[in-house]
């Protein structure tokens, strides 16, 4: 399920060197399922020994049990760093959810995998202390409103910390709110407001620095999607009791889905991510255009003081003509970062991947993910029809490897697959 003030931003455009060390070449890209399964909107995440999970939203194909919902969550997991997998497995029977969506994954340092996700219109949260076999449950987060959308979760590095966000219809339908837990998911908050005013809000990552500092990036839509689209980050100092909020950039309106795509307003709109390292530096990563209804081009700033100043923002893949779109990041170290979006420069689509090694100083050369000429029947040797999915994922692994999935098709409604690949 999807989403969809003050002045524009002069952009500056920095001169980008290339970082100096050659990257490994990804592995070809793979599917979730070696079968025609319908699986959109896939996340990942790893951990330190060698697991990886990685979760997508299927349409149809065997379900749980009969009275089991259609879309469902399934997830996979590998022991070794995406070498081999295990079979899909479903987060949950659910027997009475008429379906399932938005699935999002954090890790913590103890190896614990942290689970969010929707049982029709309620958050749900699970986590696993034995790597992916069992999971304690916790029912809906959201308390009592008719309607919740797009959930995003956090922790902190120890795992007590644990944050998920998402809109609700409160006294401003799609307004952002959160929940936290400081006990590693057992007791939950009530939902808290973080920002009040007419925009719908979507969710697009939740970060937990060293410090206990957490950040939301959201997009912020007018109700009817047409006009200024805002992006910010929120940001709690105090274990996620209040939040304040801070401007990064506004876009124009975004541009009309293709005919042939059958996709809703906001789909092709910008979106915003955001990551932290381990020394506490934050990095955003979104996508804008400066003309209503057109292409968006990829921007990237970064907080060294928990966000109270921002770097000016730079076009981290400067390309003409090309409408880049789905942002999404990753850190760890001190300075590691890496970003992955879609583009449409070959004519079709392609997912795309840089990385950094100063903390967004330089970057390496553009590569391309979606790196397999066929295996399904919306791809070619010039990239696949259109996106599936609202958000992909990228995560680092203990072996410092970049861990990637993101969704392909024929259009908007399907059916398409979810893909990985894996590199430096």
């Amino acid at each position: 399920m999807r989403r969809a003030g003050g002045a524009f931003l002069i952009f500056v455009l920095v001169s980008l060197s290339t970082w100096p060390v050659a990257l490994a070449d990804f592995s070809r890209e793979s599917k979730f399922s070696a079968k025609q399964h319908d699986d959109w909107e896939p996340h990942i995440a790893a951990d330190d020994s060698g697991h990886v999970y990685w979760a997508v939203t299927r349409y149809g194909g065997r379900k749980a049990c009969k009275s089991c919902p259609d879309p469902a969550v399934l997830y996979r997991v590998s022991s070794d760093n995406g070498a081999t997998w295990s079979k899909p497995q479903f987060i949950c029977a659910c027997p009475g959810v008429s379906g399932q969506h938005d699935p999002v994954l954090a890790t913590d340092d103890q190896g614990r995998v942290f689970f969010t996700w929707m049982n029709d219109f309620e958050v749900n949260f699970a986590r696993s202390d034995d790597f992916g076999l069992t999971w304690t449950r916790h029912g809906s987060l959201d308390g009592v409103r008719q309607y919740s959308d797009k959930p995003w979760i956090g922790v902190s590095a120890d795992g007590e910390d644990v944050y998920i966000t998402f809109n609700a219809d409160g006294k401003n339908p799609g307004a952002p709110y959160t929940v936290y837990s400081h006990n590693a998911g057992q007791t939950w908050s009530p939902p808290i407001l973080g920002q009040e005013n007419r925009l719908y809000w979507f969710a697009g990552g939740l970060t937990v620095t060293p410090d206990g500092t957490v950040f939301s990036s959201q997009d912020a839509y007018p109700q009817n999607y047409e006009g200024q689209i805002a992006l910010y980050v929120l940001r709690s100092s105090d274990g996620g009791r209040s939040w304040e909020t801070i401007g990064i950039d506004r876009s124009r309106e975004q541009r009309q889905c293709p005919d042939f795509a059958g996709c809703p307003k906001a789909f092709l709109g910008p979106q915003i991510a955001i990551a932290s390292d381990d020394d506490g530096r934050v990095y955003v990563l979104w996508n804008a255009s400066e003309r209503p209804g057109r292409r968006t081009r990829l921007y990237f700033r970064w907080s060294d003081d928990n966000g109270e100043t921002w770097s000016l923002p730079r076009n981290v893949a400067p390309r003409r003509r090309v409408d880049q779109e789905f942002p999404m990041i990753a850190a760890t170290g001190n300075g590691d970062v890496r970003i992955g979006w879609m583009d449409d420069r070959t004519g079709r689509w392609n997912t795309f991947y840089r990385r950094s090694v100063d903390g967004g100083q330089t970057w390496s050369k553009t590569q391309r993910l979606s790196n397999a000429a066929g295996g399904a029947p919306y791809k070619s040797s010039r990239g696949f029809r259109f996106p599936y999915g609202d958000y992909g994922g990228l995560a680092v692994d203990g072996d410092g490897n970049t861990q990637a999935t993101w969704g392909e098709s024929r259009s908007y409604i399907g059916p398409g697959g979810s893909w990985y690949a894996r590199g430096l």
